[in-house]
């Protein structure tokens, strides 16, 4: 099964994208190396045999034109070191040595219930309507930011009251200290802020990157070096009886998915039946995957594979409990259908593991369960660079961090995508961000996320 994510050379990164800094090295003894665009406002890749480049770089971040620029490096693995220059990036990006630290002068949370048009339902939770704590940074600048969490107890342990307090009284705190210029540092400052939580730093993370994608005058997707065009994403075809099932997948290609992730792990030994009747229903035409959401031993994984694999289902996703790799490891060896790991893979080390076992074919990534897009960009990279398939998903979320991580996925060119979240919100209690057309997701086009809270959220332009 090949890479995912198209991994040619040339895909561009902005500056200030976390996706710059995960990018893998290049390989190879190639004498005529390839060519490949990379900007970053922490790092440059140094390449000891042609010092000139560093200084094409660096004239090229003094630049005060509007619009962000590309930097062309030539690259041979062997020769390339990083080599952190904050501090001279915060010179040049300022204009002359010693200009005045910028600093956040106000940071809010405030706390929306929204609810969902039908209920959403697994193995493990039924969701009726969604919390959305709500982050909104002001630098002193006066530009603004916005961000936002929403707590899933049974997946990252967080509860909404965790979320607003994790925020409010340790990562705030340490964010107002920090140069918002030195953009790396600030991004750190949010993931080191305190252990876990990470659906907290998630919704400052967000904040974060959407406040330099306005301070920037461009899109999120273009901050995270993606490419305007629509995002085909799945839909949740959520558990309940096999007839029940078949109703609600029918509706939801009536309304154009043509990709529909089906719940299953039901424990009333029907499973196959669900799958049997959506594929009967919906026709060939559909794509089709699983998530049981750990319902399933190894056995039943395997048993349930092989039952499935007729109905053309392309993988299924977190068959297992999360900590058990060993056993995630021996099921992808084994089983008749592709592997996907989700609550398996929280961070780095999580990712590694993973790897090393060689437990899962595709990754799921999802912002709440990393901390944001700095770390998820890290996770897409890795797993990319190992030859895993990528995904990008959400939990039940409102519609800043369901905006988010629809443009880190159109940045990775990722082939799966399940991003549904905001099409089943009843009411966002925001304007703006992407909106959905017959199970395209289509992106904003002005600076950042392009969201406005209402009420009393509000007034950001």
């Amino acid at each position: 099964m090949g890479t995912g994510c198209r991994a040619e050379d040339s895909r561009p990164y902005r500056a200030g994208s976390p996706a710059c800094a995960a990018q893998p090295g290049l390989a190879g003894d190639n004498p005529a190396p390839p060519r490949v665009r990379c900007t970053t406002g922490e790092y440059f890749l140094k390449n000891e045999a042609h010092p000139q480049e560093l200084a094409g770089a660096e004239a090229n971040l003094c630049s005060n034109r509007p619009e962000p620029r590309l930097i062309w490096f030539s690259t041979i693995a062997r020769g390339w070191k990083a080599r952190p220059i904050q501090k001279l990036t915060r010179e040049l990006r300022n204009g002359r040595k010693g200009e005045k630290t910028v600093r956040l002068e106000e940071i809010s949370v405030q706390v929306v219930q929204l609810p969902l048009s039908t209920p959403f339902r697994t193995s493990l939770r039924q969701v009726t309507a969604v919390e959305d704590v709500r982050v909104t940074l002001v630098a002193e600048s006066g530009v603004k930011g916005v961000g936002s969490a929403s707590p899933t107890a049974a997946i990252t342990g967080e509860s909404t009251q965790g979320i607003a307090a994790a925020i409010e009284d340790y990562i705030g705190p340490l964010l107002r200290q920090t140069d918002l210029d030195d953009r790396n540092h600030a991004y750190q400052t949010v993931q080191k802020a305190l252990q876990h939580n990470s659906s907290a730093k998630a919704a400052v993370d967000i904040a974060l990157h959407d406040l330099y994608a306005r301070e920037d005058g461009v899109s999120l997707l273009r901050h995270l070096g993606g490419s305007p065009g629509p995002l085909p994403t799945d839909a949740t075809v959520s558990l309940a009886d096999p007839e029940a099932m078949e109703r609600q997948a029918l509706s939801l290609t009536a309304q154009g998915f043509s990709q529909l992730k089906i719940k299953l792990g039901g424990k009333d030994g029907q499973d196959r039946a669900r799958v049997r009747r959506i594929r009967e229903g919906a026709g060939p035409g559909v794509r089709l995957w699983v998530d049981p959401n750990q319902a399933w031993s190894v056995r039943e994984t395997l048993r349930h594979a092989e039952a499935i694999a007729p109905y053309d289902v392309e993988f299924i996703e977190q068959p297992l409990p999360a900590r058990d790799l060993e056993g995630l490891a021996e099921v992808r060896r084994l089983s008749a259908l592709p592997i996907c790991a989700d609550e398996a893979v929280y961070g780095p080390d999580d990712l590694r593991r993973v790897m090393d076992l060689r437990a899962a074919d595709i990754l799921n990534v999802k912002l709440m369960k990393a901390g944001g897009l700095t770390q998820a960009a890290l996770l897409l990279s890795w797993a990319q660079a190992g030859g895993m398939m990528l995904m990008v998903g959400s939990m039940m979320e409102g519609p800043a961090s369901v905006s988010a991580a629809a443009a880190l996925a159109q940045a990775f060119h990722c082939p799966y995508v399940d991003l549904d979240a905001g099409y089943f919100l009843q009411n966002a209690r925001a304007a703006g961000g992407i909106g959905y057309d017959r199970g395209m997701i289509h992106f904003p086009a002005g600076p950042g996320l392009g969201i406005i809270w209402d009420g009393a959220e509000g007034g950001l332009a």
